[in-house]
């Protein structure tokens, strides 16, 4: 701090994910989402030395453990009782957190979370695909979950370069 840089290296990435009534939902509107397709975008985006391969160890090193505690990919539902359908939807989401702390000491320096959900535009221009519309194609394709990952985790990562 204090205008001396200190290096950065990856701590830890965890995808976590926990089930809702909302989520079930919107699993019937596309495919499961790999968890393993989030940790490696998030990879691909940190490109800093892990933890472990620092050398020489200085007791100033710091790490960033990332951790996405919830993601949900959004839905398009017609409901409809005895009357026209109402259509009901919402965006898909990412919630991710960066805590920052001294290696050596496991002192936190500075820990924040962000939640960012998908743009409306982007959103529904999805939505308005007619594949999608009546199930034969998802709403979220990987490369759609890429990009929400990689926006979510720019977000975090200038919070944390304010806060350190």
């Amino acid at each position: 701090m204090f205008g001396v840089r200190r290096p950065l290296y990856l701590g830890s990435i965890t995808v976590a994910s926990s089930f809702s009534f909302k989520k079930g939902v919107a699993a019937l509107n596309h495919k499961p989402i790999d968890p393993d397709l989030i940790e490696r975008t998030l990879r691909d985006v940190m490109a800093l030395p892990p933890a472990s391969d620092r050398d020489p160890a200085a007791s100033s090193d710091l790490a960033i453990d990332i951790t996405v505690s919830d993601y949900d990919m959004g839905a398009l539902m017609l409901f409809s009782y005895f009357g026209p359908p109402i259509p009901i939807a919402w965006r898909p989401e990412v919630t991710m957190t960066a805590r920052v702390y001294e290696i050596d000491s496991d002192k936190t320096i500075f820990a924040h979370t962000v939640k960012q959900k998908l743009e409306w535009r982007m959103w529904l221009r999805k939505i308005r695909n007619p594949k999608a519309l009546i199930g034969i194609d998802a709403l979220m394709k990987p490369e759609d979950v890429g990009y929400l990952v990689r926006k979510t985790c720019v977000k975090l990562l200038k919070r944390v370069r304010k806060g350190i």
